[in-house]
């Protein structure tokens, strides 16, 4: 079996009732960026892309859900502040649960837990290695 590395990005699509959100999820050096755009309900696009970078060290978890349908990113920070500029649903300030389709579960499965590790080494100065 061969060694695959984890996607550096992933899709993403977020519910937010009247709209949705499809965009990406990035891992860099020393951050998460998070890249959208909004869409109505017939799927016609709705102002610019937009972006946010989340420092690893703002973030406390990332954890994948997989499900029969599609799978579920749970990315949680820790405050509002982190997420402040992406619109999430109704009482969701601090984590961003974004669907992934089940096409793209196994790569998120591996971005996730190369998320996690980058998060951990963020909590231990210096441990983050060059790339």
């Amino acid at each position: 079996m061969r060694y695959t590395a984890p996607m550096e990005s992933i899709p993403f699509s977020l519910d937010l009732g009247l709209s949705t959100i499809q965009g990406v999820l990035r891992l860099e050096r020393t951050d998460l960026v998070i890249e959208w755009r909004r869409y109505d309900l017939f799927d016609s696009p709705q102002g610019e892309l937009e972006s946010l970078r989340v420092p690893y060290s703002r973030l406390q978890r990332v954890d994948f859900r997989r499900r029969a349908i599609g799978s579920t990113v749970l990315i949680q920070a820790d405050g509002a502040s982190a997420f402040s500029t992406l619109p999430l649903p109704s009482g969701e300030i601090t984590t961003l649960r974004a669907t992934i389709k089940r096409r793209h579960r196994s790569d998120a499965q591996g971005w996730a837990a190369e998320a996690g590790l980058r998060i951990a080494e963020a909590e231990e100065p210096g441990m983050i290695a060059d790339s």
